[in-house]
């Protein structure tokens, strides 16, 4: 099923959406929500709570001008994974279908058409891949034993949509990212490093 025709997992509400669609809080009033996604064998499933997930979110760039309440929808729909050193995230040329960010560990990143990376907490590696929704263009393992918060691509393509402040948020962020990259290739040139 692609992306777009995806409708909201039983269990889950989004917030400011006036629809109930079906969401259910507990008794404590969190999102209730599925973790039937499929795990690599190698990863530790960890329960972890919507405010504590919302948490790990904020402290990432790309969602560092995200509202509390579109945080604790993703937060609902992503998972907390412990995976040892040498563990194989994805591979190049693999289709995207979800997207991580570091909350401890290392993970480094390697293709032909990137330059080989080494990224720690507070990075997410895999989202651009999700957003043009084109194959993997590099190979990313852990280098220590990490903590990772997985983001299903299809579950955040839904959110963006639904969530225009979190699209507008992810796009600023990237164009900071882009422009950074593009500075910082101008400065080797000029110092003749390019």
């Amino acid at each position: 099923m692609h992306w777009s025709e995806k409708r909201i997992p039983e269990g889950v509400m989004l917030a400011g959406r006036s629809d109930d669609a079906g969401g259910r809080r507990d008794s404590r009033g969190a999102l209730s929500c599925r973790d039937n996604r499929q795990r690599r064998s190698s990863a530790a499933t960890l329960k972890h709570t919507i405010v504590d997930k919302a948490r790990m979110l904020r402290g990432a760039p790309l969602f560092s001008e995200v509202s509390t309440e579109v945080l604790a929808d993703l937060a609902a729909l992503s998972a907390v994974e412990l995976h040892p050193t040498g563990t194989t995230l994805y591979r190049a040329g693999e289709p995207a279908d979800a997207f991580f960010l570091v909350i401890e560990g290392e993970v480094s990143g390697e293709g032909d058409r990137v330059d080989p990376f080494v990224v720690g907490a507070g990075t997410e590696v895999g989202a651009l891949a999700v957003l043009d929704e084109r194959p993997r263009a590099f190979t990313v393992r852990t280098t220590t034993d990490s903590l990772l918060l997985r983001i299903d691509g299809d579950d955040f393509l839904y959110l963006l949509e639904q969530h225009p402040r979190l699209a507008r948020g992810v796009i600023r962020h990237l164009a900071r990212e882009v422009r950074g990259s593009r500075e910082g290739r101008a400065a080797r040139r000029s110092a003749g490093g390019e």
